[in-house]
């Protein structure tokens, strides 16, 4: 018999992306006021794990709305959940408009849920406000990346 030889392959994995959202809460926001008046709300991320595989690495930036003013407010950053892996960090200065989220971990099936705490500049006039905020690509080291947005928030002053 002749000598056989062995014959390549390709196999290829794909890994489905995580399910990662934005939002505002609450949205709208008032009406308050009477102004002037400053807006407080939170900024929420959620990832949620669809792979059959934990995902690491998980990391995103954004960037707040500049005009007008949208920032990261008192009591950031808040500490993350376990959920977010041990060697998740947070970064976000009160007063910036930068929020970095790096070396997250999400379990198969679970979640990891990021909450920021914002507010507005001063608003002197009454009116409604929005604050568009452009969407967030979240990368990780198994899967393809996701995007979370675009998403405004509405703060409504009397």
């Amino acid at each position: 018999a002749p000598n056989a030889t062995a014959a390549a392959i390709n196999l290829t994995v794909t890994v489905p992306a995580p399910t990662f959202t934005m939002a505002f809460s609450p949205n709208p926001l008032g009406p308050i006021g009477p102004a002037p008046v400053i807006g407080t709300g939170t900024l929420t991320f959620t990832i949620t794990n669809n792979a059959a595989i934990p995902l690491t690495g998980l990391a995103f930036n954004h960037t707040l709305p500049g005009a007008p003013p949208l920032t990261v407010g008192p009591g950031a950053p808040p500490p993350l959940p376990a959920s977010c892996g041990a060697g998740a960090t947070l970064t976000a200065s009160v007063g910036g408009n930068t929020i970095q989220f790096t070396g997250g971990q999400v379990a198969v099936g679970a979640t990891c849920t990021v909450t920021i705490p914002v507010q507005t500049g001063p608003l002197t006039s009454p009116g409604t406000y929005t604050y568009p905020n452009s969407p967030v690509t979240l990368t990780n080291a198994q899967a393809a990346p996701a995007t979370a947005g675009p998403v405004t928030w509405t703060v409504v002053v009397n």
